[in-house]
């Protein structure tokens, strides 16, 4: 028999299908992550054009940034996600909205903390090199 006496179920059976179970949980997780991600952007870009930054945390929280902007580069709306887990959101960063996307004043960039100021400079400088013909 594989599971020894009748109706004993060894530990190693048991992790394992502890871990199918995590394992699967976090890819439907992961997809609603995305869902609600690819769901801004669409919202976002109705709005405008989107710069999209990204810096990638070693070990720390990753962070992206979703920027829309009008034709005059002016900031609309701002959203930044950020975090380790599948559990992370999308969150406002209102402080952006009515500034020059290439002009940011320094005062409000200080709110940010380091990953999420190079995920905003990282969106500038994806936004210039796509209007200046280049890719990303």
């Amino acid at each position: 028999m594989i599971f020894g006496k009748r109706g004993d179920f060894p530990m190693t059976w048991r992790f394992i299908i502890f871990i199918a179970v995590a394992w699967i949980l976090q890819i439907l997780l992961g997809l609603l992550q995305i869902k609600s991600f690819n769901k801004k952007y669409v919202e976002l870009r109705r709005k405008g054009k989107v710069a999209i930054g990204k810096v990638k945390g070693k070990l720390r929280a990753g962070t992206v940034v979703l920027i829309a902007i009008d034709d005059n580069c002016n900031i609309i709306q701002a959203e930044k996600i950020q975090g380790l887990t599948v559990f992370a959101r999308l969150k406002a960063m209102k402080n952006l909205v009515g500034e020059n996307l290439l002009k940011i004043d320094p005062a409000v960039l200080d709110e940010f903390d380091k990953l999420t100021l190079l995920a905003v400079e990282d969106a500038i400088n994806n936004y210039r090199a796509v209007t200046e013909g280049g890719e990303v």
